[in-house]
């Protein structure tokens, strides 16, 4: 809350109140701000906890909890869902992993999120990928909001281990997932020195606005 007094002798007096100050950003800062946040969840959880039996590595369904989570950090009134189903139009047994409805921004994010892999699995991510560009429609109000002005963004969130000897084909593949969208961004590793001293843990993310 702010205060202002207008006149030393006039008992006249503004109040300016507000819930959360901050930096009008567009979408590629929001995401990037959303990113980050995503990233020190999986710090200072990984600290504490290590969920996984040997190499299997963690689900997906962590790196979407996780970006959501901060997502309504930074805007508690988004409105979020998970496993959204696109319908018998859409594949009867088809679904979009996450969608984020930013009426504030006046945006919509849909996402996939993936571990990466094979090569064969490289090929599924770009799939995913373009069927979020071509089938958003049959989430159900998604065209609607489209339909009054707006934004719509293809989002793919992966994680990736990155061998310290020998990490080039990973390195690769990582260039290669970051160039499916217009843009991308990598962490740095993650409690490199708790989780492994053969491979480095990372976030990654590519997206684009679906024009």
């Amino acid at each position: 809350m702010l205060l202002f007094t207008l006149k030393p002798k006039m008992n006249i007096v503004i109040f300016l109140q507000y819930n959360y100050l901050k930096t009008k950003q567009n979408m590629k800062e929001i995401i990037k701000t959303i990113f980050d946040n995503t990233v020190k969840s999986y710090e200072r959880i990984l600290k504490d906890y290590y969920p996984s039996h040997g190499s299997t590595g963690f689900t997906e369904r962590n790196q979407t909890f996780n970006f959501c989570h901060n997502y309504l950090v930074y805007n508690e009134n988004a409105v979020i869902w998970q496993e959204v189903p696109l319908g018998k139009e859409g594949g009867k047994r088809e679904h979009f992993d996450t969608l984020i409805i930013d009426n504030e921004n006046r945006t919509v994010i849909v996402i996939e999120a993936k571990r990466l892999g094979t090569e064969a699995k490289d090929e599924s991510i770009k799939i995913d990928f373009d069927r979020i560009k071509t089938k958003y429609q049959f989430a159900r109000g998604v065209e609607e909001k489209i339909n009054e002005g707006y934004s719509l963004y293809a989002l793919l969130l992966a994680d990736i281990w990155i061998p310290k000897v020998k990490g080039e084909k990973k390195l690769t593949q990582r260039d290669s997932f970051q160039q499916i969208g217009k843009e991308g961004y990598f962490s740095k590793p993650i409690n490199e020195e708790k989780l492994s001293d053969k491979e480095t843990y990372h976030i990654v993310i590519t997206f684009e606005k679906v024009e």
